[in-house]
């Protein structure tokens, strides 16, 4: 499918006082030489979209590994709170009894030193 209007091309330049054969051959040659250009273009275009997405591929890789520690670093994160919060859980139910039996002790002692009162 040509790109530019050959035949008006050749006209045009035939009424500049060229040959026809000349004017032929001209219009010939534009029409080559941009069809030439459309398809190193379509090329470049090509070569350069087939880069932007290799480099998109590998940036979404590298985001897909980074999330994956991310959420690695997460769960680890989270069992030490769970731990830790366990622990303290633990140490505060620990300290309640004591200050229960401290308190039950303390009760005793005051029902046995004053039993009448």
């Amino acid at each position: 499918m040509p790109i530019t209007d050959s035949l008006q091309n050749a006209k045009r330049l035939e009424s500049k006082g060229l040959t026809p054969e000349a004017a032929q051959e001209i219009s010939s040659i534009v029409e080559e030489a941009t069809l030439a250009g459309q398809q190193d273009l379509k090329d470049f275009i090509r070569e350069a979209m087939l880069g932007l997405e290799n480099r998109l591929v590998v940036k979404i890789e590298e985001v897909r590994v980074e999330g994956k520690a991310n959420n690695d670093q997460l769960r680890l994160e989270i069992r030490d709170n769970r731990i830790e919060m366990h622990s303290l859980a633990r140490d505060q139910l620990l300290k309640f009894i004591a200050v229960l039996i401290m308190s039950l002790t303390l009760a005793v002692a005051i029902i046995k030193l004053f039993p009448n009162a």
